[in-house]
């Protein structure tokens, strides 16, 4: 049939089939996302493929059960916001686009599930101290903004743009399955609307990088870094070595640097400092920290005055901040500032880095990237990447990770690698990454600030003393090595950062096997290509049955 169609194309006149082709349907917006909200839901999607030869002029979504409002519909923002929803309810959303020449496209694919509640932003709520810049054309531009994120997901707070009087800030941050998107108040001194906004936590909701285009076709791009604050600070929690990493960037040049911070009881302090250039310094001094978690240095050597460091998380293992420069009232540069706790040495293993995480860098030549970064046990990793000029690929390689938590390419790369210039230290929640460096062509700079993401048991209930359960999974121990022990099923080393698609090293079977929070008890072994079925509560031995060779086995 198929064939036959094409044929009877091919026998009709050319003005035929071109006007076939101008009757053909403006195409459905596609990546649709959903975020939940109090009695409401945040949609994202992205711009159809192709627009027919007309322009949209507007997108409406529609809820599933029905009875959402789109307070967006016929507008054209990628961001649209659904009310009238029920909390407790479950969700997915479609999209439509239409066109100026009155096309509406067929519905979109549905969303993920979203169920509205009170508290859909409750892992971010608190209080918030964020340092932002931006590179390209429109550098330089210093933001600091302090932020209340409520439980609902509604924002408050101010901001002050290059020195200028403080704004107030206003709007939501909604919480979708590729990161947290904020819709804000604009701010005087960020030249047009931030688009592409994407922000990432860590896993312990405690530090937050963002990166964003400004949509004013200049090439320019925004990175904020923030930490929510703690509910109180002592000198002592800066006790320890900190790492620096640091991007400045002003109207006509950039550099950034990088050194050790080693600190002592009373907070007194002693730093190396080494910039792109390799000029090399070091300072002595102190750093006081206020009750606000605001950390700044004291010099008595190496640095004149004080400067501004930044605000300490309320983990106490990362400081970021901004520290303006001016002449005059005139903004000259800004630096951005990302310091990071070690841990004591020895306290690193390769299992600290199994599992996602989320990078977001700027580079001095007003890009962006973000990498989405699946790394195993053993520091075998997968990445896809994507610029903010729309390009993306994909790399794969091989981690090393020191004792004291410094990540760089391991010595031995398998075949066809991407491996290359990884320079970076890890916090002592092994829940951030940071560092800076110089590409190839010499005068591009960037700083990284890499999150992983939530724990692969966040969803699980604490039973006390490392045992958790999950309904549909059990009880489990998780061992300090990320390894856990099955109540049932015995140990088993676990690959994944979501049980909605988890593989499990099962030593006892000496296979890897895959199941999911919908799939199990069903196995999926990946030796032999064989789906089993687990008989629940069996152990020594357990027992399984093979769908290949339709017979029972024991493990």
């Amino acid at each position: 049939m198929r064939h036959k169609r094409l044929l009877f194309l091919f026998l009709l006149p050319a003005w035929m089939v071109f006007a076939t082709q101008a009757w053909a349907v403006q195409s459905a917006p596609t990546d649709v996302q959903a975020a939940p909200g109090d009695e409401s839901a945040a949609v994202s999607f992205d711009a159809p493929i192709g627009d027919n030869g007309s322009i949209i002029t507007g997108y409406t979504v529609a809820s599933n059960p029905s009875g959402g409002v789109d307070s967006n519909a016929g507008s054209t923002a990628l961001i649209h916001v659904v009310t009238g929803l029920t909390n407790g309810q479950a969700y997915t959303f479609t999209v439509t686009a239409t066109n100026s020449s009155d096309e509406t496209s067929s519905a979109s694919s549905a969303s993920n599930s979203v169920t509205p509640s009170t508290t859909p932003c409750s892992e971010l709520a608190g209080q918030w101290n964020i340092g932002a810049i931006m590179s390209g054309q429109d550098a330089p531009v210093a933001e600091a903004c302090k932020m209340t994120v409520n439980q609902d997901g509604t924002t408050s707070g101010s901001c002050t743009v290059n020195g200028g009087s403080s704004e107030s800030l206003s709007g939501n941050m909604w919480l979708f399955p590729d990161g947290a998107r904020p819709t804000l108040t604009e701010r005087a001194g960020i030249p047009q609307p931030l688009i592409d906004w994407l922000c990432q936590p860590n896993a312990s909701g405690t530090v937050i990088a963002c990166t964003a285009t400004v949509n004013d076709d200049s090439g320019s791009s925004y990175m904020s870094v923030g930490t929510k604050q703690g509910a109180s600070y002592f000198v002592n929690d800066l006790l320890g070595q900190w790492v620096f990493a640091g991007l400045d960037i002003g109207s006509t040049y950039a550099d950034w640097d990088e050194g050790n911070v080693n600190v002592a009881s009373n907070g007194s302090f002693f730093a190396t400092i080494t910039k792109s250039n390799g000029d090399s310094q070091s300072a002595t001094g102190a750093l006081p920290v206020g009750s606000n978690g605001l950390v700044s240095m004291d010099c008595t050597s190496g640095c004149s005055g004080s400067t501004l460091l930044g605000y300490l998380d309320a983990g106490k293992t990362v400081i970021a901040g901004l520290n303006p420069y001016y002449s005059g009232s005139i903004l000259q540069d800004a630096e951005l500032q990302v310091v990071v706790k070690q841990g004591q040495g020895g306290s690193y293993s390769m299992a600290d880095l199994a599992g996602e995480w989320i990078s977001n860098e700027l580079r001095s030549d007003g890009r962006w990237r973000r990498m989405v970064i699946q790394v195993n046990g053993d520091g075998s990793y997968t990445d896809s990447e994507v610029y903010s000029d729309g390009t993306t690929s994909t790399q794969s390689g091989m981690l090393a990770l020191s004792s004291d938590g410094l990540l760089s390419c391991a010595q031995n790369q398998p075949a066809g690698s991407g491996c290359s210039d990884i320079n970076l230290v890890m916090d002592a929640s092994k829940s951030v990454l940071t560092g800076v460096q110089t590409h190839s062509s010499g005068s591009v700079f960037d700083i990284q600030v890499v999150t992983k993401t939530g724990s692969l048991w966040q969803n699980a209930t604490d039973l006390g003393g490392g045992w958790k359960r999950l309904k549909w999974f059990g009880d489990f121990y998780v061992d300090n090595s990320s390894w856990i022990y099955h109540n049932h099923l015995g140990w088993l080393y676990p690959y994944g950062t979501s049980t909605d698609s988890i593989w499990f090293y099962d030593p006892a079977m000496g296979a890897f096997w895959w199941t999911s929070a919908s799939t199990y008890p069903y196995l999926y072994r990946a030796s032999d290509g064989a789906w089993l079925f687990y008989e629940e509560g069996s152990s020594n031995p357990r027992w399984f049955y093979n769908f290949n060779t339709k017979s029972w086995e024991k493990h």
